[in-house]
C-alpha cells in the first residue's frame, strides 16, 4: 500500500511539473500576444497619425478644394475613433458639401462664360455680315418703317418709277459743315429728305395704293418761291439728264430759304440758316448735333468708309473679347479637372 502511495505521489509530481511547464508556456504565449497587441496598437496609432498628417498636407497642397477648420477637426476625431466597423470613405464624405459647393461654383462660372461666349460669337457673326454688306458698296439710308419699305417694294412691282430726293441733290460748295448739317437735319425732320420724286402722271395711282403701306411723295407741282434752296443745293446730275435737272430744280425752287435779310409770307415751306423750318402751319427746330451723311455721293461714300472703319474696330474688339472668354473658359475647365483630381486623391 505504501508503494502504491509513492507511485501516486510521483505521478502527481510529474503532472504538476508538466502543468507548470504548460503554464509557463501559456504565460509566455500570453505575454507575446500582449506585446503583439501593444505593437499593433502603437502601429495603429501611428497609422492614424500618419493619415491625419496626410489629410492636412493634402488639404494644404490643394489648389481648388480647401476645407474649413471645423471639417478637418471632425475628420481627425473620426480617424481617432476609427474601428473595424467604420467605413473609411465616410471620413472623406464629411467634405462632400465643400466639394459640391466648389464644384457647383466652378460649373456655374463655366456655364456663364459659355453663354457670354455664345452671345459674343453671335454678335461677331452679325457684325461680320453687316461689315461685309458695307464693304459691298452699301450706302447709308435714312431709317424707314416696314410700311415704307413695303410701299417701295410695291412701287417696283407695279413698275412705277421714282427717285429718292436725297440721292439727286448735293450741297453747294459755299456751304460750311455746320450749315450742311443744319440743312440736312431740317430736311430729314421735315420728311422731305427721303421723299420720293414721282412723275405727275403716276400721282393718282400712288395715292391709292394698297392698305398697310405708306410713303412721302414729291410730284414737282409746288409753287415757286423767290428765295429758295436752289442757291444752296445743287442737282446731282452726272449724266446731264435735262428732265431730271428740271424736275429736281423745280422742287428746290419750291422750298424757301429764310435768313435775316428776307422773309417768306404765308403758310409756305421754308428752312432758315439755323435749321428751323416750316411746313404749312407747322414749324420745327433741329438738335444741331447731327452729322450729315445722306446728301451728296461723296458724303455717302465717306460715311460708308467711316462706318466700315468703326465696324472693323468693333469687330476687332469682339475678337479680343472672344479670345479672353475662350481663355477664361479653358481655365475654368482646367480648374474643374483639378478639383476632381484633388477630390479623388484624398489620402487612402
Amino acid at each position: 500500500c505504501g508503494k502504491k502511495a509513492l507511485e501516486e505521489e510521483r505521478d502527481c509530481q510529474e503532472r504538476y511539473s508538466r502543468f507548470l511547464q504548460e503554464l509557463d508556456a501559456y504565460q509566455e504565449e500570453k505575454n507575446g500576444a500582449e506585446r503583439e497587441v501593444f505593437q499593433y496598437e502603437n502601429q495603429f496609432y501611428e497609422v492614424k497619425q500618419e493619415v491625419i498628417e496626410q489629410i492636412y498636407c493634402w488639404e494644404k497642397e490643394n489648389t481648388e478644394l480647401h476645407l474649413q477648420t471645423e471639417i478637418l477637426q471632425e475628420m481627425v476625431r473620426a480617424i481617432e475613433n476609427y474601428n473595424t466597423e467604420t467605413d473609411y470613405w465616410s471620413i472623406r464624405g464629411l467634405a462632400n458639401s465643400e466639394f459640391d459647393q466648389v464644384n457647383q461654383k466652378i460649373s456655374s462660372e463655366v456655364l456663364q462664360r459659355n453663354q457670354e461666349l455664345s452671345e459674343k460669337q453671335s454678335e461677331k457673326k452679325q457684325l461680320g455680315e453687316e461689315l461685309e454688306q458695307w464693304k459691298k458698296h452699301k450706302e447709308p439710308e435714312p431709317e424707314r418703317s416696314e410700311a415704307v419699305k413695303g410701299n417701295r417694294r410695291l412701287l417696283e412691282e407695279k413698275g412705277i418709277p421714282y427717285l429718292q430726293f436725297y440721292k439727286v441733290i448735293d450741297f453747294d460748295s459755299r456751304l460750311s459743315e455746320p450749315q450742311r448739317a443744319y440743312l440736312e437735319e431740317a430736311l430729314l425732320n421735315m420728311g422731305i429728305l427721303d421723299a420720293l420724286i414721282i412723275p405727275k402722271e403716276y400721282k393718282e395711282q400712288v395715292l391709292t395704293l394698297d392698305e398697310g403701306v405708306c410713303d412721302r411723295y414729291i410730284f414737282g407741282d409746288a409753287a415757286y418761291v423767290r428765295n429758295n434752296l436752289m442757291d444752296y443745293l445743287d442737282v446731282d446730275n452726272e449724266n446731264g439728264d435735262i428732265f431730271l435737272y428740271q424736275n429736281v430744280s423745280k422742287i428746290l425752287t419750291a422750298i424757301g430759304w429764310k435768313d435775316n435779310e428776307n422773309s417768306i409770307e404765308g403758310n409756305g415751306t421754308w428752312i432758315d440758316k439755323n435749321g428751323n423750318y416750316r411746313m404749312g402751319i407747322v414749324e420745327g427746330t433741329i438738335t444741331k448735333n447731327y452729322t450729315p451723311c445722306f446728301i451728296g455721293a461723296r458724303a455717302r461714300e465717306q460715311y460708308r468708309l467711316d462706318k466700315i472703319q468703326r465696324l472693323e474696330e468693333e469687330y476687332k474688339k469682339l475678337e479680343n473679347m472672344i479670345q479672353i472668354l475662350d481663355e477664361q473658359s479653358d481655365r475654368l475647365k482646367q480648374r474643374k479637372i483639378c478639383l476632381e483630381t484633388e477630390w479623388k486623391s484624398f489620402p487612402k
